[in-house]
């Protein structure tokens, strides 16, 4: 009964999720919602208490955007040992995977730079509170403002998958091959690892 709940549930959520990019925010209603996932719109009430619950768990539940767990997946227990440089690198290639291989995040965002609403505003808010997250593994310094380098290259990245639904190339670089972002996560790194190791020589002094 609770594993035909959840499925249920992941249902409305992925049919929210393709509404949203197929037809944008104005959309999104209770009846429209159930009726493309074929279920009763009391579910989506009993589930979720309503549109703004249901928002609300979109943002929070449907992958839309990358958790911790996500970008240091596969670390596990050599989080600990790592240096700051290499968690902070691994986490950028963690981070540009995910939001290339997720077209719907890709759509998403792009909706969020022409139109604000409950859902933007929530999504937003959740991003907020995971890139805060993240920051906690780093130490702050007076040296080196860890928060708004994050926000530099995370931000760049974030441009550049979204230019590849309408341009190919930026700067000669080719967005639509491995090799060109590979190019994009090496500079971005080197961005990364010149900054921490400066801060870490300022400390030692």
């Amino acid at each position: 009964m609770e594993r035909d709940r959840e499925k249920t549930k992941m249902n409305i959520l992925q049919t929210l999720g393709k509404i949203l990019a197929e037809r944008g925010f104005k959309s999104i209603g209770i009846n429209a919602i159930a009726r493309e996932a074929e279920v009763d719109k009391v579910l989506i009430y009993r589930y979720f208490g309503g549109l703004p619950g249901l928002l609300e768990a979109y943002a929070h539940e449907a992958d839309y955007w990358p958790l911790t767990e996500d970008l240091i997946r596969g670390l596990d227990r050599e989080v600990e040992s790592m240096t700051q440089t290499d968690l902070a690198k691994h986490m950028i290639r963690s981070f540009c995977h995910y939001l290339r291989e997720r077209p719907l995040t890709q759509e998403l965002l792009r909706w969020e730079m022409v139109e604000s609403n409950e859902l933007t505003s929530l999504l937003a808010d959740f991003r907020e509170t995971e890139g805060l997250k993240l920051m906690k593994f780093f130490e702050q310094n007076k040296d080196i403002d860890i928060n708004a380098l994050a926000t530099i290259v995370v931000a760049g990245i974030m441009y550049l998958v979204l230019c590849m639904k309408h341009i190919n190339y930026f700067n000669g670089i080719d967005l639509h091959a491995e090799s060109g972002w590979e190019r994009l996560e090496k500079a971005a790194a080197l961005m990364i690892e010149s900054s921490l190791k400066m801060r870490e020589r300022n400390s030692s002094q």
